[in-house]
């Protein structure tokens, strides 16, 4: 009886061993998914973070240099009671493009 019951425990330690390879192949899948010991997934989410800030730093600047100058160029080429109307034109193009970009940026984040 005692060689039966060594038998199924050195089967066991042989079943106990595959799971271990495998749990060091799964490890090692996983580690692939690394570079330099960091984590692409969360490299690729501080970037793009890191790009959706530095477009809404160059939305409010270009967005503010453009403003002034659109409206100079309202001042001067269109009628002045036709002028809340340009404005208004040209204020909601601005928002929609920049609104369009950040909702762009947050789906891939």
């Amino acid at each position: 009886m005692t060689s039966s019951d060594e038998q199924p425990g050195d089967e066991r330690q042989s079943e106990v061993e595959p799971d271990e390879g495998q749990r060091h192949t799964e490890q090692g899948t996983h580690d692939s998914d690394t570079t330099l010991g960091m984590d692409t997934e969360r490299i690729g989410t501080a970037f793009r973070w890191g790009v959706l800030f530095v477009l809404g730093i160059v939305i409010l600047v270009a967005g503010a240099g453009l403003y002034s100058s659109l409206g100079s160029i309202i001042d001067l080429w269109i009628a002045d009671r036709y002028q809340p109307f340009a404005r208004a034109g040209v204020n909601f193009a601005l928002l929609c493009g920049a609104v369009a970009g950040v909702v762009a940026t947050l789906r891939r984040l």
